[in-house]
């Protein structure tokens, strides 16, 4: 079974980066004009708006930059549950992809997550299974994300797994 993710969650990121964009514009605009009004009545309540205003454009703008290390291309990523091991590509961030090659029978727990954002997989640490994280080699835990996937194909990568695991593994679900 082998699931590639769709194109479009990552339009929807470009479209909220575009939003994002605009709104950091107009609260420069509002925020320049209000401070204008207010140095002119001398009105310095007003000038506590406009550091507000300033407060609102710099968490805008930390906005900006993280969706904009987020926004790569996805081919090449896949999500794929062979007989014996379960395969996984999906994007990091700033052009990074993290990589994993899991065995199903070296998995210790499956855990569903409960805020809805997939799944993790806890595996041996000693055993033939690797996750590539920026390049490195990780530890032994990794979660699978379903940006660009549907509920149906994460669900039914979940019950897969889930009917291959070991009886030795654990399984929590919410």
């Amino acid at each position: 079974m082998r699931f590639e993710p769709s194109e479009e969650a990552m339009y929807r990121r470009m479209d909220q980066k575009e939003r994002i964009l605009y709104l950091i514009a107009a609260c420069g605009l509002i925020g320049s004009l209000v401070f204008l009004l207010g140095v002119i009545n001398q009105n310095w309540y007003v000038a506590g708006g406009v550091v507000c205003a300033v407060c609102l454009i710099v968490v805008l703008v930390w906005r900006y930059r993280a969706l904009g290390q987020r926004i790569m291309p996805l081919t090449g990523c896949f999500l794929e549950v062979r007989q014996d091991c379960l395969l996984v590509r999906q994007p990091q961030w700033q052009e990074r992809y993290e990589t994993c090659q899991i065995f199903l029978s070296e998995i210790e727990q499956i855990v569903w997550s409960s805020r809805k954002d997939g799944f993790y997989v806890q595996f041996h640490d000693k055993g033939k299974s690797l996750v590539l994280l920026r390049g490195k080699q990780s530890g032994p835990i990794f979660h699978i994300r379903p940006f660009g996937y549907r509920k149906e194909e994460m669900e039914s990568v979940y019950q897969a797994i889930k009917e291959r695991l070991p009886a030795s593994a654990s399984v929590f679900e919410p």
